[in-house]
């Protein structure tokens, strides 16, 4: 038979801001018990019986917050709890000064005092053991000493501002946004489950209680939720990007962000943090270049207009395969290969295809855009390859070219319309074509002349509009022709600084990889390419000289010179069998000196040395 519950005489009220254990510990103590665990613990469990109070209990009920008398009578074993009834914390200035125990500390992810910035203390500073609430003084600890006279705590770091927002809830009900909306018990939820999952990645159940009761473990999962609240949503984001597994962009939601993705819809479950599935749903629409289709049952909601759809999704939209892949190597950040169950499976932006799909739809081939622009084919097809036209791209010969009508409109209405021609020798361009433009690059200076509004052409009303009937003053084409250092002419690519130099190709790109000709990526006839200034063609041409050269400045063979300069200890910067170049070039400075000398010797000596 259970023994009789010992009436207390002395009935004490408790404090607005006291902790609920340390009350019923001074509660105990008042009337001359040793601890509470004779009064309100029932045998066999840590829940608390609140009855032995008798006529102190509705003021008790009425002082301290539901869920902490709900926390003290059914503990709860779960790591995201609101309250920590177990290990008992406390502030060594704060509980020196007054000796009250403040409520505050008993919440789990409060880990300094406020008001002294310092990290609260959870173990005795003599025996090192945690400190619980089953014992027999207020302060001082079972081995007899006194906790006013614990050493002071370290300095608070950003778990502080975890602490304000937990006791603007506790004092006043409200907190900041977007958090203003959250209950104590659900932003207190909301903190340790973020804050576990970020301090512990790759663990796949995170939340331990034993770990969150202690202060150590409470001051990392509220400076790790910290680092994620007080820059929301984009604290949010690191996180999700942090979080994310390993090479698992091509897996599914659920594998890519692991256990923290289930966390998100059913220990985070409730409406009050819908607010946190749409910052994933937003981080998704970003990053998740994948469909989302019904196996993504918890996705579809939330992200019902994602821009990533399947093949089968475009070709509904009217756009066939052929079309998709095409457009793709044009913009190769809308599509998006992934693998999934063993198989490739091909993602595509549906906004990027749509708005490339309305460019080429009504595509014309080289014949019909020649017979629009009113130019021969040969000139239409160059056109399409130097970028003057808005092409589809072709990964073989036999895919017919797609030109995009939108850019031949571009050049129609590049002339200026004229009732007469503004002077004598107007010719047309197809006139021009057979005169002045009959090379590629002469067409191709012309074009960018024209569509960088140096060169005026005219159309008139009584003829045709198409660009092969458009005037043009035939001396200002060739006076713009024949001009050197025009700004269109600064840079050149590889392939014109070959012939510059007069070299092949290959030996010019050796020369760029090599660094001894200078150059930068850059875009040239709206293509990206290596460009090269015409300065580092000339400070080349001071540096360097091709053996050839120098061979016929000496009337001899490239390769009896070679067997010559290398006997005076001058070696080639590239060559055959330097670094594989097809071609020798010397330093300039070091052929010069070479000359000087060998000029010097031959004239000291009455007979000429042998070649």
């Amino acid at each position: 038979m259970a023994s009789a519950t010992p009436v207390l005489l002395v009935r004490l009220a408790p404090e607005s801001a006291e902790s609920l254990p340390a009350y019923l510990l001074r509660v105990a103590l008042a009337n001359g018990i040793a601890g509470t665990s004779g009064i309100f613990r029932r045998s066999g469990r840590r829940a608390c019986n609140l009855e032995p109070l008798g006529p102190m209990l509705p003021v008790v009920r009425t002082t301290f917050p539901t869920s902490l008398l709900a926390e003290c009578q059914s503990p709860s074993s779960s790591a995201a709890r609101t309250w920590n009834l177990r290990n008992a914390r406390f502030c060594r200035i704060c509980l020196a000064k007054d000796g009250m125990w403040k409520r505050e500390w008993d919440l789990m992810l409060v880990a300094c005092c406020l008001e002294h910035r310092i990290v609260l203390s959870d173990r005795c500073h003599v025996c090192k053991r945690n400190f619980t609430w089953a014992r027999t003084s207020l302060t001082h600890c079972e081995c007899g000493a006194n906790l006013k006279e614990t050493p002071i705590g370290a300095g608070a770091g950003s778990e502080r501002s975890i602490a304000l927002w937990m006791h603007a809830l506790l004092e006043d009900g409200a907190a900041p946004a977007p958090f203003g909306g959250l209950t104590l018990e659900e932003l207190s939820r909301l903190c340790v489950v973020l804050g576990s999952y970020s301090a512990n990645r790759g663990l796949k159940k995170p939340l331990r209680s034993t770990v969150v009761t202690t202060v150590h473990g409470a001051t990392l999962i509220a400076r790790h939720a910290a680092a994620l609240l007080d820059d929301w949503p984009t604290g949010f984001a690191r996180f999700l990007e942090a979080v994310s597994c390993p090479g698992s962009h091509n897996a599914d939601a659920s594998q890519r962000f692991g256990p923290m993705y289930d966390a998100l819809f059913e220990q985070l479950a409730s409406r009050s943090f819908d607010f946190v599935r749409e910052a994933f749903f937003s981080h998704l629409t970003q990053t998740w270049r994948r469909p989302v289709t019904a196996r993504h049952r918890r996705l579809v909601q939330g992200m019902r207009d994602h821009d990533w759809v399947s093949v089968n999704t475009l070709d509904e939209c009217g756009i066939k395969p052929a079309m998709m892949r095409r457009i793709a190597q044009t913009n190769p950040l809308a599509m998006s290969e992934v693998r999934h169950r063993q198989r490739n499976r091909i993602a595509f932006s549906r906004s990027t295809m749509l708005e490339n799909a309305r460019r080429y739809s009504g595509g014309l081939t080289l014949s019909q855009a020649a017979i629009r622009l009113g130019i021969p084919r040969k000139r239409v097809r160059q056109m399409s390859e130097d970028g003057f036209l808005d092409v589809l791209p072709r990964s073989s010969t036999k895919q017919p070219w797609v030109i995009s009508v939108l850019s031949i409109v571009d050049w129609e209405v590049m002339s200026d319309r004229l009732v007469r021609p503004p002077i004598v020798n107007a010719q047309t361009v197809r006139v021009q074509l057979r005169k002045l433009l009959w090379s590629r690059s002469a067409w191709r200076s012309f074009l960018s002349h024209v569509r960088e509004r140096r060169l005026a052409v005219w159309r008139l009303d009584d003829h045709a509009f198409s660009f092969g009937d458009f005037l043009i003053d035939a001396d200002a084409l060739k006076e713009l022709l024949g001009r050197k250092g025009e700004e269109c002419e600064e840079w050149l690519s590889v392939p014109d600084v070959a012939r510059e130099l007069k070299v092949k190709e290959e030996v010019c790109y050796h020369l760029v990889r090599k660094q001894f000709l200078a150059s930068e990526a850059g875009v040239l006839r709206d293509r990206q390419c290596r460009v090269v200034h015409r300065s580092a063609i000339e400070n080349f041409r001071s540096e360097f000289t091709p053996l050839v050269d120098a061979a016929e400045e000496r009337c001899m063979t490239s390769r009896a010179l070679l067997i010559i300069i290398r006997a005076h200890g001058i070696e080639p910067i590239c060559g055959p069998d330097v670094d594989g170049c097809r071609q020798y070039f010397l330093r300039l400075s070091d052929w010069r000196h070479w000359i000087r000398t060998r000029k010097a010797v031959e004239g000291c000596t009455p007979r000429k040395l042998s070649q």
